[in-house]
Parts: C-alpha cells; sequence; structure tokens
C-alpha cells in the first residue's frame, strides 16, 4: 500500500563477487545476495517500483537529484551521505476528493477542527472525525485487511512506530460504477497486477470498478493468462502445478523460491489509473489508502515518552506505543471500520 521510489540496482551491486575471490569471500559475497534479494520481495509486497530510463518520472527524478546533491554541499568540499525516499502522493489525482484523513489508531490529539463553510483550505481530518463512517469496500475488504497485516508486520520489524494511514474518498461517477471489464481490458490488468516490480503508470484506459469474485477465481482468470489471483495457497500438488503455470504466462522465475514468493503475494487487479497502488472502488466511493511517515525508530527517547504519556493520559491511547502494540492498533482500526 505504500509507494517508494528505490534505485534497486545500485543497492544489488553492493553485492555483486568478482572472479579470483577466495572462497570465504564467495560465500560472503553470496549470502548478501540473497539477503538483497529477500529485501526486493518485500518491497514488491508494499508495492515499490524503480524508476529506470523507459519511466515517465525519469527526467523528473534527475532533476531532483541534482538539486539535492546541490543543497547538501558544505563549504569544507566534503559531502556527508545523505538517503532520501521519493514517496507518490496517495491523494492522486485529487480533483474529485471529498475528504482526507490522516489516521494512527487512537485518540490523543486525534481531532482536526474542519474548516469554515465555504472556505478553500484543503483539511486534513484524524481519527476522530472519522468516528461513525465506514470504508464500504465488500468483495475487496478481505484484501485490504491482509494487505495492512503485510504492511505493517513489515514496519514492526523495522522497529517503526508513528506512521500513518491516509485514507481519502470521492464518490465515483455513474458510469464507473457496476462495470465489467471488456476481455482485452481483463487481460492488460491482470497482467499489469502480476508483473514483479511493475510501476502504476497511466495506461490510457478509463477506470474499471471491478474485482475477481473470490468464490470463483480460476474460472474468470484461466482464459486470461493467468489464473493465480486470490487463489487459496493451499501448498498441495495442484497448488503446485497452479504456480508452474502462472510463472508460463507472467514471467515470473521458475525456481521454487520465486514461485512460493509469488504464492504468497497479496495480488488484486490493479485499476486503470495514474495511481492504482493506492486506489480502491467499492460500490458507491473510491477509496485512496497508503500508508506514509516510516521513518520514526522506537528508539530509548520514544520510550521515554511512552512513559510520559502513560502518566499524562491515563486510560487513553496515544501514537507512542512499541512498533507490535502499534501495528496491531492499526490493523484493528481499518478492521473495525470497514465493511
Amino acid at each position: 500500500m505504500t509507494v517508494i521510489t528505490q534505485n534497486i540496482n545500485a543497492l544489488m551491486s553492493a553485492a555483486t563477487g568478482s572472479l579470483g575471490m577466495s572462497s570465504h569471500r564467495q560465500h560472503s559475497r553470496a549470502g548478501k545476495r540473497r539477503q538483497w534479494g529477500g529485501l526486493r520481495q518485500q518491497w514488491k509486497l508494499l508495492g515499490l517500483f524503480q524508476i529506470d530510463q523507459q519511466h515517465e518520472f525519469y527526467s523528473l527524478t534527475c532533476m531532483m537529484k541534482e538539486g539535492l546533491a546541490t543543497a547538501i554541499q558544505n563549504t569544507t568540499g566534503c559531502t556527508p551521505t545523505k538517503y532520501f525516499i521519493v514517496m507518490q502522493s496517495v491523494f492522486y489525482p485529487d480533483d474529485r476528493i471529498s475528504a482526507r484523513y490522516d489516521i494512527k489508531g487512537c485518540e490523543v490529539s486525534r481531532w482536526t477542527e474542519p474548516a469554515p463553510e465555504g472556505s478553500q483550505i484543503i483539511v486534513v481530518f484524524k481519527d476522530l472525525n472519522f468516528e461513525g463512517q465506514y470504508i464500504t469496500l465488500e468483495r475487496q475488504r478481505p484484501w485490504l485487511l491482509r494487505q495492512m497485516e503485510i504492511d505493517t508486520s513489515f514496519l514492526q520489524r523495522l522497529n517503526v512506530l508513528d506512521y500513518s494511514l491516509l485514507l481519502a474518498h470521492q464518490p465515483l461517477q455513474k458510469d464507473e460504477r457496476h462495470q465489467s471489464p471488456s476481455f482485452a481490458t481483463l487481460i492488460m490488468r491482470t497482467k499489469k497486477s502480476v508483473k514483479p516490480g511493475s510501476s502504476p503508470v497511466d495506461v490510457g484506459i478509463a477506470a474499471v470498478s471491478w474485482t475477481v469474485p473470490e468464490d470463483a477465481p480460476t474460472a474468470i482468470l484461466s482464459e486470461t493468462e493467468c489464473i493465480c489471483l486470490n487463489r487459496p495457497q493451499t501448498g498441495d500438488a495442484s497448488n503446485s502445478s497452479l504456480l508452474q503455470m502462472c510463472s508460463k504466462h507472467t514471467g515470473i522465475g521458475s525456481n521454487a523460491d520465486d514461485l512460493q514468493d509469488f504464492s504468497v503475494q497479496n495480488r488484486r487487479l490493479l485499476p486503470n489509473l495514474k495511481n492504482p497502488l493506492h486506489v480502491i472502488d467499492g460500490p458507491e466511493q473510491r477509496y485512496f489508502i497508503g500508508i506514509i511517515d516510516i521513518f520514526t525508530v522506537y528508539s530509548f527517547k520514544k520510550k521515554l515518552e511512552h512513559l510520559w504519556k502513560r502518566l499524562r493520559h491515563p486510560g487513553r491511547s496515544f501514537s507512542t506505543v512499541s512498533p507490535q502494540t502499534y501495528s496491531v492498533r492499526l490493523c484493528q482500526w481499518v478492521k473495525d471500520h470497514t465493511n
């Protein structure tokens, strides 16, 4: 649910071995390559992608890199090492969005006063403003709950807290509701959804509000080059043959590790929009959803802040808690506010 741009090739080059190295060093390099490979698989689960020369944002990112390099230069001539993550806006396109929320799953300081009537100021509301409302997704609800578990579990392993779930919604127009995709559109969307590391680019086709039925996914997608989406993971022989067929039609590696990784990823058919990873259509509303602010580590300072807030706000929920508590609480908030 989070879209982050990283130069994966640069990271992978750090783990590349060379000829003539000792056996010990070669094993060490191989171990590093496996670690980076595992990290790349984690990134895919979070909707990460690489910007290469063919990407529509390539020229923009080149300008950003040059500007950042100039900005961090100091007078001593020694350039410090700094790392940046560029995130695509969750609320894009935003021309019809009717409300925006920043959700942390707690109550302390989680209310925002609405703007005066007629004001042009864009206000981002918080948890308490959302009370009494629901994210209505129907058949796509299980996908969202599972994706929240994947994302927050990953952040928990990084010992991170205080991130936010951005949420916005807009009403679907009449021609966007209850559509069935054409055969060609279904093939294109399926390929786009299962292609490893694919980036969210505009394909120039109108959005289709449709999802794979959970009770009969194979009957539909077997006619369209992939029958893997939303398939229950049983681990039996039939599932193994299913993964082999997916490998043939989607270009995913055929070795056991690649197929197993593919089998556990939480796939869905992406809508034909410029921001498909963050867009989920319900029966009446289009929702924009994504996790941001993923840099706060549960350090000693944050642990002291947690103790202080327990004294300051007894019996109330606040944002500074352990990563495990934060992860579980945010997932529970999504479960309680979706239907």
